[in-house]
């Protein structure tokens, strides 16, 4: 009979044991699916009012750019409310950095090559020297203009090429209407310089210049639409330098991802 007492009250108390780690684990499942849900929001309603201004999609190894230049002027107001709206009101301790995303600043990973922004600007510009995970391969863009406020575009400068390492380049012109439509089809020395020149009437409105290492640069005079593609040789996604940091039961933290 005591033999049995023992045994019973060692198995109650292994139950116990068994009981209270149960307990641990799912406080702490809970405790990261909590972590993860706020993280994830957080990330959703970011890429949500950045594509206010620009959106940016991934399919493989393209990245599509589709934005208007000169920048929303609100988007950096939307996102630091937002920011501040998380950080002070979540019951979980929550920072958020926006300042790359306001301003247009992404990275493509896994090369490293960095997307730009001015006011009136648009520049893509690969790591120095491209590193051996992948390179840039090509280039579409198109910039869309009110009607009547285009009508040539040229080529001022060109470093063609037909070698392997060439980058292969689209631009488009045109205005809304496509009363205008001017499209020319280049392959590029990646090392070498070229410019094409947007003009009215004579007059410059936009260049779209290619410089080392197979970087371009877009730059207006007038508000347009503006559509790029980028094209790498490996698959890629597209991320800011900003992050994200939510501590509670667990913590996670991490880059911004677009796509």
């Amino acid at each position: 009979m005591l033999l049995l007492c023992i045994s019973l009250l060692m198995l109650s108390s292994a139950l116990a044991d068994e009981s209270v780690r149960a307990k641990q684990q799912s406080a702490i499942l809970i405790g990261y699916d909590r972590t993860s849900d706020t993280y994830s929001g957080i990330e959703d309603n970011l890429r949500r009012i950045h594509s206010l201004w620009m959106g940016v999609s991934v399919d493989n190894s393209t990245v599509s750019i589709n934005e208007t230049l000169p920048s929303h002027a609100d988007t950096p107001l939307y996102l630091s409310r937002f920011a501040a709206f998380e950080e002070n009101h979540s019951d979980l301790n929550v920072s958020i950095e926006t300042g790359n995303l306001a301003i247009g600043n992404l990275v493509v990973r896994p090369m490293n090559a960095s997307i730009w922004h001015g006011s009136r600007s648009f520049l893509v510009q690969p790591q120095d020297p491209q590193p051996p995970e992948g390179t840039l391969r090509s280039y579409h863009i198109e910039l869309v203009f009110p009607l009547a406020t285009v009508d040539d575009a040229r080529w001022e400068s060109l470093d063609s090429s037909a070698s392997q390492d060439a980058i292969s380049v689209n631009v488009r012109v045109r205005d809304v209407r496509y009363a205008v439509l001017l499209d020319t089809n280049q392959t590029l020395n990646p090392d070498g310089e070229s410019l094409l020149n947007v003009t009215m009437s004579g007059g410059t409105v936009a260049t779209v210049q290619f410089f080392p290492p197979s970087s371009v640069e877009v730059w207006s005079s007038e508000d347009m639409d503006l559509k790029a593609s980028v094209g790498f040789s490996v698959p890629v996604y597209v991320e800011t330098d900003d992050g994200i940091s939510v501590e509670g039961a667990v913590n996670r933290t991490g880059k911004i991802r677009l796509a």
